[in-house]
């Protein structure tokens, strides 16, 4: 008999980096469009990889120990100068300067984070 065709659990390109064209407020990227530097007072970023099924798991870099929230957004979350990834029903966030989650309100959670640590963000989206 014949295999069955595989699941579908992403969309996009093979290798999953920054999406330049889903980025609001003003952005370095570096080449690969793996590292991110945020020239404004807020900005988000999206990838150009959208997850359908399975669990998924990226890691980020932090930077700096300053306010930021790294997460798992729909494609359709509402990015704006104000608000970004944990802020809107459709997307969840972390944020180790202030030890809160975010699902638009937050709550106490994790350790506070410093420059160089590595945080995974997982999601389970069945």
């Amino acid at each position: 008999g014949e295999a069955a065709p595989k699941a579908v659990d992403r969309l996009g390109p093979a290798t999953c980096c920054l999406d330049l064209d889903a980025c609001n407020g003003e952005v370095n990227l570096d080449e690969a469009r793996l590292s991110m530097e945020s020239l404004s007072n807020f900005c988000s970023a999206r990838t150009n990889v959208c997850v359908i099924s399975g669990a998924w798991q990226y890691e980020v870099v932090i930077g700096t120990a300053g306010i930021q929230q790294v997460g798992w957004a729909t494609p359709t979350c509402p990015f704006n100068n104000e608000e970004g990834v944990g802020d809107f029903p459709d997307s969840y966030a972390y944020d180790g300067k202030r030890v809160r989650k975010w699902n638009v309100s937050c709550h106490p959670y994790g350790q506070p984070w410093m420059a160089g640590d590595v945080i995974g963000c997982c999601f389970d989206v069945d």
